[in-house]
């Protein structure tokens, strides 16, 4: 739970616990602080947000049966990242942020040079992902979602 930083906002997640051995900075949504701290308050006794600790294998082996519970076409949790990433690129986020958001490691020498955490622009991109599946859940028949027009690239 000492990942989780309130007053700022912030989800902190230590270099230890990072597959890449970096440090990751993502802006907590104010929109989902109630549902955060109230997993926060249920597991407050294991010291860890969604309960448990498990193993990788146990979270893969959800993950791989999670459509049928659901009753879904089969998907992988990943199919999910594949999702979020496509989707916020979509939305005219920032390629670098949404890369950023992934815990992807900036290329070549901007991971030198460039420590920027983005917060500001992280926490615009969370913002804009929770406003689409909100958008998405609520289903208003009133409300058209509308999708970028794609242009060819000259060549």
């Amino acid at each position: 739970m000492q990942e989780w930083d309130f007053k700022e906002m912030l989800w902190t997640v230590p270099k230890e616990h990072s597959k890449t051995k970096v440090a990751i900075f993502r802006p907590i949504p104010e929109s989902i602080l109630p549902f955060v701290t109230q997993l926060v308050e249920q597991n407050r006794h294991t010291g860890l947000l969604l309960g448990e600790l498990k193993g990788q294998s146990s979270v893969a082996e959800y993950g791989r049966t999670a459509h049928r519970r659901i009753n879904q076409a089969p998907w992988t949790l990943h199919d999910i990242r594949h999702t979020f990433t496509t989707m916020l690129n979509d939305l005219g986020v920032d390629p670098h942020i949404v890369e950023q958001l992934t815990a992807h490691q900036m290329p070549g020498m901007q991971r030198v040079y460039n420590h920027s955490r983005y917060l500001d622009a992280k926490r615009d991109a969370l913002n804009l992902w929770v406003d689409r599946l909100e958008l998405l859940q609520n289903n208003d028949e009133k409300i058209v979602v509308m999708t970028p027009r794609i242009y060819p690239q000259n060549s």
